[in-house]
This record gives structure tokens, sequence and C-alpha cells, in this order.
């Protein structure tokens, strides 16, 4: 995270998990909105309010990087018998070729720990539903168009549909092998140089 004490730090002014997960009023303690929605759901299953915001309406109106992703709601259904778990996310803006992949991938994985959780407090076990993707501004810029057109475009017709995906199981080992560096990262974020 940047360093606001430092006008030289070009990083993030936040994190999404920061957002999510200890979001910042002032005068107000930080709220885990994740772990709300958690404890919402388990208790009242058929809640439409169960959602969360990452927009600072007195930081981001004038944040040079405000937040792209807006809002995560999510409503519990069932289906043959089993919760399941459903999940809207709405990005302000996205870039469809460099960002929106890994932003999927972290939301849906963070479907998965919310299931989890909610499993946990409701005693139920909840199954993932689906996931529903929503962005105000879904673009390319253009100083990425020809690595597009050359790397994706080129792919369609060279390579199957096999040879351009991959799942989960893929890159599994190499995800959990990555976490606790991923995480110690995230801890450490814009604590450097204060």
């Amino acid at each position: 995270m940047r360093d606001a004490h430092d006008s030289k730090d070009t990083r993030w002014e936040y994190t999404y998990h920061q957002r999510l997960f200890a979001y910042e009023v002032p005068t107000l303690r930080p709220a885990d909105q994740i772990e709300g929605i958690c404890r919402q759901l388990a208790e009242t299953p058929y809640t439409r309010r169960a959602q969360a915001i990452t927009w600072k309406v007195w930081e981001d109106n004038t944040c040079y990087d405000p937040a792209c992703l807006q809002s995560i709601w999510c409503r519990m259904v069932e289906e043959a018998g089993e919760p399941v778990l459903s999940m809207n996310v709405r990005f302000r803006s996205n870039d469809a070729y460099k960002a929106a992949f890994m932003n999927i991938f972290a939301l849906v994985r963070l479907q998965e720990m919310m299931a989890q959780r909610i499993s946990q407090l409701s005693g139920a076990k909840v199954r993932l539903g689906r996931y529903c993707h929503m962005a105000d501004s879904f673009h390319i810029y253009g100083f990425n168009l020809a690595e597009f057109e050359g790397r994706l475009l080129g792919a369609i017709q060279k390579r199957t549909f096999e040879q351009r995906t991959m799942r989960y199981e893929d890159v599994r080992e190499m995800m959990e092998e990555a976490r606790p560096r991923i995480l110690e990262k995230a801890r450490n974020m814009g604590r450097q140089g204060r």
C-alpha cells in the first residue's frame, strides 16, 4: 500500500482486502464486511441485504486510483434441498485483458471461503452457486492491444480450447505453495518507510 507521507510512492492507496475485511470510516472501528455477510446469511439465509462495498466517497472521489471493485452482493438459495451461495460483484472499471482473470479467480476463491464460513456458522453444508461478474467499463487499454491481438486472438486460431484454458486443479499446488509468501507480503503492505 502507498505511504501517504511519501510523494514518490506510486503504489495503490488501498487494497481490496483492507476495504472488505477492515473497512474504515472516520470515527468508527474498522468493519469486517465479509464476516458480516457470512453471519447475516448463516442467521437469515433469505436476506437480500448481504453485501459489502469498497467505495469511500470521502476519499475515492479525489483519489488518483479509486477502487475498481465496487460491491459484492451474496444470496443464499436452495437447490435440490441444499443451501447454495450465489455472488454478484460489480466493478466500476475492469481491465479485461490484464486484470479480469485474476479478479474473477480471487473473488470465486473468496466465495468458496465464504461458503465454508457460512457452513461453519450455520451447521449446514453450503455449496457454491453462480458467480456473476459485472463491469460498468470492461476494457482493454490501447497500449495492450497489440499484445492482446497476438497472444489471445492469435491463439484462438492455433490452439484448442483445452490448450488455451486452465483448471484450478492444474495450479492448485503452486497456489498453495505461494500462499504463505503472499500472506506475508500482504501483512507488510504499507509498512515500508514508516
